[in-house]
């Protein structure tokens, strides 16, 4: 049997509700699925193999402009990608995602396991007026013991 938990970080100009007549919408939506796997050293053991990613962006599009990000490893940065706009030419990115990377590129995610625990850490500036976010927003567990 596998288990997952879901944990969800709002940015700080998120609204419960869209504003239906001006931008901005709501902000940023982070959706995460910590996925557990049984341990080879013991089958009540569940370890923590991957964190699944959904990152919304409610900047211009009250429906949200969502990206997925599967995160496998410890320590590395995954770029946030922009997605593809049906809107234009599969040419140009999706005018409607507003994150970015802090300084040039792409925003990022990365896992990391420090004493304390396993933490989502992120860096990216979103938005009309470019807001800056950095730092960790989730800690998930490094196993799940079923009993």
């Amino acid at each position: 049997m596998e288990y997952f938990k879901e944990y969800i970080w709002y940015s700080g100009d998120w609204k419960r509700n869209g504003n239906n007549h001006q931008v901005p919408y709501n902000g940023v939506k982070i959706t995460a699925n910590a996925n557990y796997a049984v341990s080879t050293r013991s089958p009540k053991i569940q370890r923590l193999v991957s964190v699944s990613v959904k990152v919304a962006d409610y900047t211009y599009n009250i429906d949200g402009t969502v990206v997925k990000i599967e995160l496998l490893q410890d320590g590395l940065w995954y770029d946030i990608i922009i997605p593809e706009s049906d809107k234009i030419s599969s040419s140009k990115s999706y005018p409607e995602f507003t994150l970015k990377g802090l300084n040039e590129g792409l925003g990022r995610l990365r896992l990391e396991t420090t004493t304390a625990g396993v933490f989502l850490n992120i860096q990216f500036k979103y938005g009309e007026y470019e807001r800056k976010v950095m730092g960790y927003i989730m800690k998930f567990q490094e196993a799940y013991y079923e009993e």
